[in-house]
Formats: structure tokens, sequence, C-alpha cells
């Protein structure tokens, strides 16, 4: 028999005894508050997989049962759910240890990892999910392209959102569980085996028949290394948003050797609501902050006045005005051979605070000649002082 303590609509220490549970899938899902429960709007295998989790902890065990029978029918690949259906079918056999005891050392690597994913699906769709109902990560300052899709990876949460604009406002219209690199988040080299942390853009798809079968329905390049991360010094490539090889649903929060992989279902699902598959900015992020919209807009007037300045002085074709925007550390040569090839810009770039730096914007500008193609230029700024300083520009070709 086991006990463990529920806080329930602000009532602690009630018993809740578990008669056909086992201890290692209560340690897992690490409840806090049942009353912090909402509604996920992510994909339906979770939503059913969380559904089944949730019956079982309000001890509704035959529900549970035949909600995770079910679930491992429909979904055959599900490895998770087939392990919190062994779990329930091992307690309701009268096992008195679970199963990870009788698992073999190389089997128990497999089931913690599981276990692992389960920790992290779980604790989003119960608390964290909840609390960012109206909230926007504090990377988004600006934009305001109607329709604008941006994808944005929250690292700690295991989750990755699709963001499109409505005016100048963020909307996340989905998101999902996915796994990073094995080593965690800050790739610096060649086969460290971490995630990138920055912002970067996709540069195309590549379909699933065409690639090893363990990036399942496909995958979406990024731009890695970038031009931040080649004035570091950091090297590699091949990072890719992709999906899961056939006999997985997920991998666990740490799987990769770099990319950020999705489920097949979900990763369809990705691809089938991108507008297009280049140049869609991606923002992978190990330091999230999410805020109300009203509160990032007040954040973001100062930077933006500034950008806004250079903005006119780019239009106006001043460029001892230009000079002054500049760190002695940087040159403005790409500004000053293009302010003549390319008079059109537009009035308002978007830019970002830019994850693992600090006080470090990134604003992308389009320009254009009278005639002829888009081009983008894309601005490191720096807090220096109390200024803002330009570090870093370059100049990227359209795709």
């Amino acid at each position: 028999m086991v006990h463990f303590i529920l806080t329930k609509h602000g009532l602690c220490d009630r018993r809740l005894t578990i008669r056909t549970f086992t201890v290692s899938i209560i340690g897992a899902l690490l409840i806090q508050s049942m009353a912090s429960a909402a509604k996920p709007t992510t994909s339906t295998y979770e939503t059913e997989l969380i559904s089944s989790l949730r019956q079982l902890v309000l001890g509704e065990h035959v529900a549970a049962q035949r909600h995770l029978s079910a679930l491992t029918q429909k979904y055959p690949q599900s490895r998770l759910g087939r392990l919190v259906y062994a779990d329930v079918l091992a307690a309701q056999a009268g096992l008195s240890n679970q199963i990870d005891d009788y698992a073999s050392e190389k089997d128990l690597v497999i089931i913690t990892r599981l276990r692992e994913q389960l920790k992290n699906r779980w604790d989003y769709v119960q608390n964290q999910e909840p609390n960012r109902q109206g909230q926007v990560p504090t990377r988004l300052l600006y934009t305001g392209h109607p329709g604008y899709q941006l994808i944005y990876v929250d690292v700690p949460a295991s989750r990755l959102y699709l963001f499109e604009y409505l005016n100048d406002r963020p909307v996340a219209v989905q998101d999902y569980y996915v796994s990073i690199g094995h080593q965690g988040a800050g790739k610096e080299q060649e086969g460290d085996r971490r995630t990138p942390i920055g912002i970067y853009h996709t540069t195309g798809y590549i379909p699933g028949q065409s690639l090893h079968e363990r990036y399942g329905y496909g995958a979406l390049p990024i731009n890695y290394p970038n031009s931040l991360d080649k004035s570091r010094a950091r090297s590699g490539h091949g990072i890719w948003l992709h999906g899961t090889e056939p006999s997985w649903v997920n991998r666990s929060p740490l799987a990769t050797d770099g990319c950020v992989s999705l489920s097949n279902l979900d990763f369809e699902s990705l691809y089938k609501q991108l507008g297009k598959h280049t140049q869609t900015r991606v923002i992978i992020d190990d330091k999230p902050a999410w805020l109300p919209f009203e509160d990032l807009v007040s954040i973001r007037e100062r930077p933006l006045g500034k950008l806004l300045d250079w903005t006119a002085a780019w239009k106006r074709g001043d460029k001892n005005t230009l000079l002054a925007f500049y760190a002695s550390s940087a040159t403005p040569s790409v500004s000053e051979k293009l302010i003549d090839s390319f008079p059109v810009i537009n009035p308002q770039p978007e830019f970002y605070s830019y994850p693992g730096e600090t006080d470090h914007l990134l604003a992308v500008f389009r320009i254009q000649a009278t005639t002829g193609p888009v081009q983008i230029l894309e601005q490191h700024w720096k807090r220096q002082s109390s200024n803002w300083k330009i570090v870093l520009e370059t100049q990227i070709d359209l795709l």
C-alpha cells in the first residue's frame, strides 16, 4: 500500500491510498497541484497520455487501464505508454516491487529515460502551461508583421512553440514536446552533442525518404553556426529540427546529437502549419522568461527607439551619423557598402533579445535597391554603459 500527499483545491495533507499503482510512476509525476490542471493544447497523443495519468492519480484505476490499453493500440510505437501500462498491470498482478527492480542494467537506462520524458510532459501540462496563458517569451521583442511565424524552443520545458503574429502580438498556435542533445544545451564545438543556444532560421526541408530512418518524417535544417557563433569560434554543422525513428513516439529530453527532435506526428503537424520552410526564425532559449504582452511592450520601447534612429540615418544616407551607432570594436563596413546600393529599408525591423547573451539584441532589416531582390541585414547590438551599440553586422541573401 502506497501513500502520498496531494494538494487539491487548496486542501493540503489529503492522503490518497493507491492499491494498484507503483511508487515509480508516482515519483515520476512529481505532482504539485491538481488545481492547476488545464486542458493541454498539444498533440492528441499527449492529451490522451496525460488524461490516463490523471485518472491514475485520482484513483480511477479501471478507467485508466482501459484508457492505456486503447492508447497503446492506437499508438503502438509509444514505449512510454506501454511502460505506464506495465506499471498498472504489474501492480494488479500483485507484484510487491516496481518493474524497475526486475530490469537489467541496460533496460533500467531505457526505463529511466522514459520516466524523464514522462516527468517533463506532466510538469509542463500540469504546472507550466497553465501559468503561461496570456504570456509571451521576453525574447520576442518585435516583429510587427501580421501572419509572421517563428519557432521558439524552450529548453528547460522540453517544448517547441509555433508562434504566429496577429497584428504585432505573438500568439502560440501550437506547442510540442521535444528532445535536445545528449549533453544538453550550449553547443561550442563539433561533436560535443549539445544543442546550440541562439537565434537561427530554417534553410529548407528534407523529406524523410531522403534520410536515414532515425530522422523520421523529415528535417528542417537551421543555419548553425550563424555569424555570432562564428565570431565566438563555435564549430559544428548539421543542426536540424527533425522527426523520430519509426519505433518511437518520442525520445527522452536529452537524446540527440545536438538537433531538436519531435515525434513524427508532431513534426508532420509543424511542417504542414509552416507557411514557408526557409527563413523561418528559430529561437533556442536555455533561460526562458515569460511576461504579459503589455509588459513586453514597455520593455522594448527604448531599444526600438534606438533602432529607428539608425534606420532614419540610413534612409537619409547620413554615413557620419551612422558611425556613432557602432562600437569601437566593430566596423560599419557592411552598412557603408550597402547604403549606396540599397536605399530602401523596412522602417521597423524585427528584433529580439538574444539567448545566451547579456544585454544583447538581434535586429533584422530587409533592404532593397530601387529595383531588384530583397537582402537581409542582421545586426547584433550590445548595451555598453547606458548606450546600445552595434557590435556585429552581416548581410544575408534571401534563400
